[in-house]
């Protein structure tokens, strides 16, 4: 699994890009790396770019560390609300497993959508879908 992203201040974005087989540990990680980064600031929406990500097989322990990490996410956040837009792009696997952790979020002040293309997930973070040639990564995490 590799990951890179960009914040962008001007848009108020954190752009996080994965690809490959994910592990609910090692995305964590990269998702607390870049709360590290001194660009992002509490209350930036994040696009979550799944669209070269290969899920893990469905098990309890995969559900039991994504609970941990939206816990500790929820928690970290301060209770800031944000919004984060997870696309998907044509992967109907990462879809619905996408679509299933929208659930334990529902009690955090963090609210998650999942997309199928980009220009949708823009525009339900309030940005011109017309930015999307302009979302590049420059920080890359292997």
């Amino acid at each position: 699994m590799s990951a890179s992203y960009n914040i962008y201040p001007g848009y108020s974005l954190i752009y996080l890009k994965v690809s490959g087989e994910q592990s609910m540990g090692t995305f964590g990680e990269y998702v607390f790396r870049v709360m590290e980064d001194e660009r992002c600031k509490l209350g930036m929406n994040t696009l979550l770019d799944c669209s070269e990500a290969t899920p893990m097989p469905h098990s309890r322990e995969q559900e039991r560390s994504y609970s941990q990490f939206a816990d500790r996410l929820t928690e970290e956040s301060a209770a800031i609300r944000r919004k984060v837009a997870v696309m998907t792009g044509d992967s109907l696997v990462n879809f619905g497993v996408s679509r299933m952790r929208e659930v334990p979020l529902s009690d955090s002040p963090i609210e998650m959508r999942v997309f199928q293309t980009t220009a949708e997930a823009l525009a339900w973070l309030g940005l011109s879908p017309e930015i999307e040639p302009e979302l590049i990564t420059d920080t890359v995490f292997s």
